[in-house]
């Protein structure tokens, strides 16, 4: 009682002189108005701390205060003249509201959003006397988002057991100790894909693009570090595959807004970023995390594995109202001249064609390679072109459960090998060595093999340049060896090299990190060789992959 009392005595005396410290005002706010819920009983609150708290909400020296420790005190005026001369006013607006307010700026708007957020359950009328419990007050603090079509849905979260006093150091966050620099989110905790060092330095919110091996190493079912913020797909795959439980896994959906608070150890919820999912283009479920810093105002981009495609990322920038970005951690798996392979759907079609070719063999199976999960576009464009059903294992077909495919596509799959010609295998095994054990196993069933191995590395430039039956000569090569036939097919899930260049063209980012080369020795160079390629001679700052000490 006697901590409660501290606090409704320096609200009112700040009430009557704000010049004051203003560094912790937001904290002494919150301290004041969450006063009755921090008690473990429920009750009605005390006459003098409901006065405290309506004084709080509708004082305008409150306001100015409130206004000055989020460094927005310049909008007093505006509001002001506006009629907005107490918090309580502002408590029901949204981005909106405020926007035609005259807070013409994103960066002050989502503060101001957030600050409210963060005790807006604790708002009370002069005429409401009720009780409010703990369960009420949670209920209110729960995901808000406002349904306009074709826009960025804005939702607020917040962790649990937010602690919101300022940090001791607010100069700079603690390094993540273990994190690679192409992992990190400057001017944050986070980190993006990094999960061998989980535990290690600051970070307690982890952002996971997509569901491949390279991307979740150290991520395992005993994973308690934090939370894996991540797509619903993805989230999935990770409950179901690796056994992450869901107390830890905190699901965003694609195209939306999140405003999450740093809850790092150095951090202590006083900052944080607005995070946009965008799909990655990649895998099922990938995705590009795009974050808008607040205390530094930086528009930071995390691609994870992507492939560029004008109607997704050609607008990034300007979701924030910028022409660029500050950084560009992208992925530079093809960032070389002389991958600058196909489109997919090139490349798709042109295995549908190959297929309808090679059918002339009476007694052919069709060999897909394919990763866990990635590639599922071949294979299942030629099923649907071909309106046949596609063979895939146990394992993969739960997988695929996952995709939420249409109802139709979901029907073209089989796990009964005998039920079709055309077999989705690993990767691997589209070999001449792996498809002469196949065709051993099959033996008595085919007579030819014929194998397709969509990955960018088959891209050589050269093309088919002898027509086969009636497939043109095209973007495959094909091989004949025996009664196997094994065509390279140059479909990638990663950017070609000009489309590399095209994204960067459309980023303009300010620091660019390649976060393929991070751990080879020559990274500076590569990165190098990158500015010169990707930006064309242009005076920018590439930044190589640092490489982290013991």
């Amino acid at each position: 009682m006697s901590r409660n009392r501290n606090s409704v005595k320096r609200a009112r005396s700040w009430s009557k002189d704000i010049s004051g410290d203003t560094a912790t005002v937001q904290s002494t706010l919150i301290d004041v108005l969450s006063t009755p819920l921090k008690r473990k009983t429920k009750q009605v609150f005390s006459n003098s701390v409901e006065e405290t708290q309506i004084k709080v909400l509708e004082d305008r020296n409150f306001l100015r205060a409130w206004l000055r420790s989020l460094q927005l005190e310049h909008y007093e005026e505006v509001l002001v003249e506006r009629g907005i001369v107490s918090i309580s006013s502002l408590s029901k607006m949204d981005e909106d509201a405020l926007k035609k307010l005259g807070i013409n700026t994103l960066g002050a708007r989502k503060k101001i959003l957030q600050s409210l957020s963060d005790f807006t359950c604790y708002v009370r009328e002069k005429d409401d006397n009720s009780s409010v419990s703990e369960e009420q007050t949670a209920s209110k603090n729960t995901n808000s988002v406002v349904p306009t079509e074709q826009k960025l849905y804005p939702i607020f979260y917040t962790m649990n057991n937010t602690n919101y006093k300022k940090a001791e150091n607010q100069q700079t966050f603690r390094k993540n100790r273990g994190h690679p620099f192409t992992k990190t989110v400057p001017g944050t905790s986070f980190t993006v894909d990094s999960f061998k060092a989980a535990g290690e330095g600051d970070c307690r919110q982890f952002f996971l693009s997509h569901f491949h091996s390279d991307h979740t190493v150290g991520l395992t079912s005993s994973f308690q570090a934090g939370v894996i913020f991540t797509s619903p797909t993805t989230a999935a795959l990770i409950r179901s595959q690796l056994g992450v439980k869901e107390e830890y896994i905190k699901v965003l959906e694609v195209n939306q807004s999140c405003y999450i608070p740093d809850e790092g150890k150095s951090s202590h919820g006083t900052t944080g970023a607005t995070v946009t999912l965008i799909d990655a283009n990649h895998c099922p479920g990938s995705v590009m995390f795009l974050f808008f810093v607040w205390h530094t105002n930086e528009l930071i981009l995390h691609t994870g594995d992507f492939r560029y495609s004008v109607e997704l990322h050609s607008c990034i920038p300007h979701l924030f109202g910028r022409t660029s970005l500050d950084y560009l951690f992208l992925d530079t798996t093809y960032c070389d001249p002389r991958y600058d392979f196909p489109s997919q759907q090139e490349a798709v079609e042109a295995v549908v064609e190959a297929v309808k070719a090679e059918s002339f063999y009476p007694r052919v199976l069709f060999l897909f390679g394919t990763y866990q999960i990635g590639k599922e576009k071949v294979f299942l464009q030629v099923a649907e072109s071909l309106n046949e059903k596609v063979y895939v294992d146990k394992r993969k077909y739960r997988i695929l459960s996952h995709l939420s495919l249409p109802e139709h596509i979901q029907g073209l799959l089989t796990t009964e090998a005998c039920a079709s010609r055309l077999h989705v295998v690993d990767m691997r095994s589209v070999s001449f060595s792996g498809m002469k054990e196949i065709s051993q196993k099959y033996a008595t069933r085919y007579d030819t093999f014929v194998g397709f191995r969509p990955t960018g590395w088959s891209y050589t430039g050269q093309k088919m340049t002898q027509p086969y039956g009636n497939l043109k000569p095209g973007i495959l090569t094909r091989q004949l060896r025996q009664n196997c036939v094994l065509y390279g097919v140059p479909y990638s899930e990663h950017s070609s090299f000009s489309e590399l260049k095209e994204f960067v063209s459309v980023c303009r980012p300010k620091n660019l990190v390649p976060t393929v080369c991070s751990h080879r020795k020559n990274s500076k160079d590569e990165a190098d060789r990158m500015r010169q390629w990707l930006w064309c001679g242009e005076k920018k700052k590439v930044v190589a992959p640092r490489r982290e000490r013991d």
